[in-house]
């Protein structure tokens, strides 16, 4: 959900007034990089909600399934009374099953030093490689980081092994608007995901040249 500032949250009361399932599968040439051809293939689910307030808010969840991990973006549709609003920090949770070793770091510049989700500090940056036992290796990231404020992870308050999205700052947005993607990479290994990076240039907007 999305935190507004001076109005209620988009984040609870809502029921589903439609949704509606598709796939998509093309294949893009690339001007440069490491693959000619990348193949863009998923399954979406695009789900409107509608709250109990009134006038009535509407919310637009768009979830997406690859072979290479998953993806979800909001979409503040354009409605009555709402014109322009200031999203000051969002809800979007990664809940783990276990206390899964991971890489963290805290600035661009800063070092990887290897730990566990449970000792994960507030301000971690994306990607956030996560191993677990076993397999796969996963890797919480964004896509299509335009005129919004970059994400960041914070631990979740009495949830163990959860993280939430931490917003480096509020976001005034005029509505329409869409935010990025929230994306978790998924490999059977970390060579694999680093592989299957193509997964963000799918979920970026294709460039106007």
């Amino acid at each position: 959900g999305l935190v507004l500032k001076d109005a209620p949250p988009l984040d609870r009361g809502f029921r589903i007034s439609t949704a509606s399932a598709a796939t998509h599968d093309e294949t893009w040439k690339t001007v440069c990089g490491q693959r000619s051809e990348v193949r863009d293939h998923y399954n979406q689910l695009t789900v409107d909600l509608e709250d109990g307030d009134s006038p009535q808010r509407k919310l637009r969840v768009v979830l997406r399934a690859y072979d290479e991990g998953a993806a979800l973006c909001y979409t503040i549709p354009k409605q009555p009374g709402l014109e322009k609003l200031t999203i000051a920090s969002e809800t979007t949770q990664f809940r783990f099953a276990g206390n899964h070793a991971c890489w963290p770091v805290y600035s661009a510049q800063g070092v990887y030093s290897r730990t566990t989700l449970e000792r994960v500090k507030p301000n971690c940056e994306r990607p956030l490689v996560v191993e677990i036992a076993g397999g796969p290796t996963v890797a919480v990231a964004e896509a299509r980081l335009v005129d919004y404020a970059r994400m960041r992870l914070a631990p979740v308050k009495d949830v163990a092994h959860a993280l939430q999205s931490h917003l480096a700052g509020e976001v005034v947005a005029e509505v329409p608007y869409t935010t990025p993607w929230r994306v978790v990479m998924i490999g059977d290994t970390p060579a694999e995901l680093a592989e299957r990076n193509y997964l963000i240039l799918n979920l970026n907007d294709p460039r106007a040249i």
